[in-house]
């Protein structure tokens, strides 16, 4: 099992010269892949039948760390009578075809996955936006047929309001979708007063969720950040609607507001169906939702929590969940209090 005779080439694989090389066994002159080349020299060798295209991949002297791929071929040496005295090797480097090959699977695999996310994506927007258009359509219809003169019943029109309102807030999903996909989601930074904030938030949802108490845990003094309050209060809002729409039963929607150093930390926590541990890590992706959550009453594109990360992350922040299914969910985020807001940050908007 010691090399008689080699090139250049094959020798530069083991990181030598080939007079270096001659009289070293195989396992000398390249530890790592002995154990994988013998077998096959010995079969050769018992069985005079040649090894052909054989696919091999491993590390050689020459470029340690890097994983490499060869197309190798055994062939028995034999005298003039036929006996076998050795066995000779063709390695062909084939390195730079199985990477391209990896890669256009990759770029393959990628596309197949994009359009499967297209297409649903295509079908939940379908059903989310022809959802309000039902009761809305009907709502309009009770009106004309009352007739002129006749005063609007309030509860049909804040019915068909309602739906309006839905409509209008998957449209903008879709548009800031957009927007942050073309690096154009735009901030308007100022000092903002963040229990101020969150107070105004709380205020809108308290009287239409009559089967939630929302509760906040107030920090002793004002906490002040420099943002955009208007995509604040969208990312407070998306995570309060959340909170509600994941915990169907009713409950606790607690709001907490903190400083943590240089940061201001603000959390939203319910007690509903919780998240899986496997699906956490997808939840701020575009167009994903939560496998465990019924499809009735848990609408939606997919995209409030991608958006809101967005926001959170051009304000300088990062945003994160922890939850357990069954046992509730905890929405985190933080923001750079006001001494230390990043100098560039509606520059960075447009930019990113």
């Amino acid at each position: 099992m010691r090399y008689l005779r080699l090139n250049d080439t094959l020798a530069a694989l083991h990181g030598r010269r080939r007079e270096e090389e001659v009289g070293l066994t195989v396992r000398e002159a390249t530890q790592e892949m002995a154990p994988f080349i013998e077998p096959h020299l010995r079969r050769v060798l018992e069985t005079g039948e040649p090894i052909i295209d054989l696919e091999l991949k491993g590390m050689v002297p020459s470029s340690p760390g890097e994983q490499r791929h060869w197309r190798v071929s055994y062939y028995p040496v034999r005298t003039s009578s036929g006996g076998i005295v050795g066995v000779g090797a063709v390695v062909v480097e084939v390195t730079a075809e199985r990477r391209a090959q990896e890669e256009r699977e990759r770029l393959l695999s990628e596309a197949h996955e994009a359009i499967r996310v297209r297409d649903d994506f295509l079908s939940i927007a379908s059903h989310e936006l022809k959802t309000p258009l039902t009761p809305l359509k009907l709502h309009l219809q009770m009106l004309k047929q009352r007739g002129t003169g006749q005063p609007a019943p309030s509860a049909i029109v804040e019915k068909a309001l309602a739906q309006v309102k839905r409509l209008s807030g998957l449209i903008n999903d879709l548009l800031d979708t957009s927007r942050i996909g073309a690096g154009r989601l735009e901030l308007e930074c100022k000092p903002v007063q963040l229990l101020e904030l969150i107070r105004e938030v709380l205020a809108d949802f308290q009287p239409v969720s009559v089967h939630h108490a929302f509760t906040c845990e107030e920090p002793q003094e004002d906490i002040v950040i420099h943002g955009d309050r208007g995509r604040l209060a969208q990312v407070l809002t998306n995570l309060l609607e959340n909170a509600i729409k994941y915990s169907p039963t009713g409950g606790t929607v607690r709001i907490s507001c903190a400083s943590s150093g240089a940061e201001a930390v603000i959390s939203v926590s319910d007690s509903g169906i919780g998240i899986p541990a496997d699906q956490q890590k997808h939840l701020f992706e575009r167009f994903f939702r939560a496998r465990n959550a019924p499809i009735t009453g848990f609408g939606g594109l997919g995209l409030g929590l991608y958006i809101c990360r967005d926001i959170v992350e051009r304000h300088g922040g990062r945003i994160w969940v922890e939850s357990e299914a069954g046992h509730g969910s905890t929405f985190r985020f933080t923001l750079p209090l006001n001494s230390h807001h990043p100098e560039s940050l509606e520059a960075g908007a447009a930019d990113a």
